[in-house]
């Protein structure tokens, strides 16, 4: 179990880039057109928006593109 809901999602999102294979730029730019989202996010410069529209892209695309 991690230990809040920002680990959980930083965790949902390195297991789907894993599975995927898709590099971290190609998700941001898909989820919300930067291509630094998912770095921000493990950084924790990213804004709740952009964490918001990564975790929805991954919800809404299981198996990548």
């Amino acid at each position: 179990m991690k230990d809040n809901l920002v680990d959980e999602g930083k965790h949902q999102i390195d297991e789907w880039l894993k599975k995927t294979g898709m590099k971290e730029s190609r998700l941001g730019l898909l989820a919300c057109a930067n291509p630094r989202a998912v770095a921000n996010i493990r950084s924790e410069g990213a804004t709740l928006k952009n964490f918001r529209k990564v975790l929805e892209y991954i919800e809404a695309n299981p198996d990548g593109e």
